[in-house]
């Protein structure tokens, strides 16, 4: 209800509710609460309110929970207004809250349409005035014109930390590997191994690129060996130097910061071999070819540099007999072997 009409009701009349039973339904104080939340100014602050114009709402509730009724009296005792309530039929806290809100609404509208003396036509309120339009920005220093100079050609390229499968056509990997080969001990020419790899990106196949790796270097060294007469025992002492070079055509996948690869490899060993045995020197050099499979992991720390594992399986092709002069075998080259690497590089 609008303030204005509140305000007129209070003028008309004013209104105080009889005390009744708590287990009335509805009670007298729901009504009474239900009339100060919807019209609390016709309520009278004052019970003893002695005005020509106070009303009294009396509650009438009928014995064994029927129908209550409800009237409201002036001064002098006259009904001004009789209504019946309908019993309640369900949740009798739910519905005697909902009888006392339609108790409020029925005196509401007694005092709108009986009491209240004819008034205006009620006007909406005014518009709230218009804001005012916003001020214009402050127009920005003024600076003699200026050469624009022309966009970098990487200012809108975004920043990697890893090469793109296109920049590896083509491009160049240079690292430094050890690695060490099992069966790895002096009489199978195995050993500690330190090699230059050299890797070139030539083309694309689905979604992996293509690389020819090259790498060269001392692959063992093997001293002391047993070495003489088989008739006589050991009289003398041999050394092999084993020089290795590889070539493997292999496939590489992005996976996170790296990339695995694999592919197939060839590998062919120099073997220099010097010996001392009974006064009698020999110098021999020997030859083994092998071919397998090469796989492993880069993981590029930055776009430039990386580190590798790899892991080569071999099978020997060509496996050379060291023997001394009386035809004494003390060196064999393993029909299969097994190398791994790790190793550093830079990407170019």
């Amino acid at each position: 209800m609008h303030a204005s009409l509140i305000s007129v009701l209070v003028q008309a009349a004013a209104l105080t509710v009889a005390p009744g039973a708590a287990e009335d339904c509805p009670s007298s104080a729901q009504v009474l609460a239900s009339l100060e939340a919807h019209a609390s100014a016709l309520v009278s602050s004052r019970p003893d309110d002695d005005s020509d114009r106070l009303l009294t709402l009396i509650l009438m509730p009928a014995p064994g929970g029927g129908e209550t009724s409800f009237s409201l009296l002036d001064k002098t005792g006259l009904v001004k207004l009789y209504r019946t309530l309908p019993a309640p039929t369900g949740d009798r806290a739910r519905d005697c809250a909902a009888l006392a809100d339609t108790v409020a609404f029925i005196v509401v509208r007694y005092f709108e349409e009986v009491e209240m003396p004819t008034l205006p036509e009620h006007k909406p309120p005014l518009p709230p005035p218009p804001l005012p339009p916003p001020l214009p920005p402050p127009l920005p220093p003024t600076s003699p014109p200026t050469t624009p100079s022309p966009p970098s050609p990487t200012a809108e390229e975004p920043v990697r930390s890893l090469p793109t499968p296109e920049e590896e056509i083509a491009n160049l990997a240079l690292s430094l590997d050890g690695g060490r080969r099992f069966p790895g001990a002096g009489t199978d020419l195995g050993g500690f191994e330190g090699k230059l790899n050299i890797g070139y990106g030539f083309a694309t196949l689905g979604s992996s690129n293509l690389w020819l790796n090259a790498s060269a270097g001392v692959a063992g060294i093997a001293t002391d060996a047993a070495w003489g007469n088989p008739d006589t025992g050991p009289s003398g002492a041999v050394s092999t130097t084993r020089g290795s070079a590889e070539l493997a055509l292999t496939a590489g996948w992005w996976l996170g910061r790296g990339r695995i690869f694999a592919g197939p490899t060839a590998c062919l060993d120099v073997i220099w071999l010097e010996a001392v045995s009974n006064g009698h020197s020999q110098s021999e050099t020997h030859v083994a070819a092998a071919a397998g499979i090469k796989t492993g992991f880069q993981y590029f720390w930055t776009r430039r540099v990386f580190a590798h594992v790899d892991l080569t399986g071999d099978v020997a092709l060509v496996r050379p007999w060291l023997k001394t002069q009386s035809g004494y075998q003390v060196m064999l080259a393993p029909s299969a072997y097994l190398t791994f690497a790790v190793g550093v590089g830079l990407w170019f």
